[in-house]
């Protein structure tokens, strides 16, 4: 069960219950698509909603490459390594 406490100034602490979901799944899998029902879901019932990009997605779309096996091998799988 995850919270976190919440005190403001001249109140008493209280600890308040965040959900957290976890989408997982192999490429394609439908995972952005979830995502954007799940928001769209959740702001409509007036939850506050906060996504944590994926790493590997992070790293790309800012000019990172994945290496490139055919010219040395295990290098795709060291890569992925270091992304953990």
């Amino acid at each position: 069960q995850a919270s976190f406490s919440l005190k403001a100034p001249g109140a008493k602490s209280h600890l308040v219950y965040v959900p957290r979901i976890v989408l997982t799944g192999g490429p394609c899998g439908g995972k952005s698509s979830s995502m954007n029902h799940l928001k769209e879901a959740l702001l409509a019932r007036g939850y506050d909603i906060y996504f944590a990009p994926e790493v590997a997605t992070l790293m790309l779309n800012g000019g990172c490459t994945i290496p490139d096996s055919s010219k040395k091998p295990g290098m795709a799988t060291e890569f992925q390594f270091h992304l953990l």
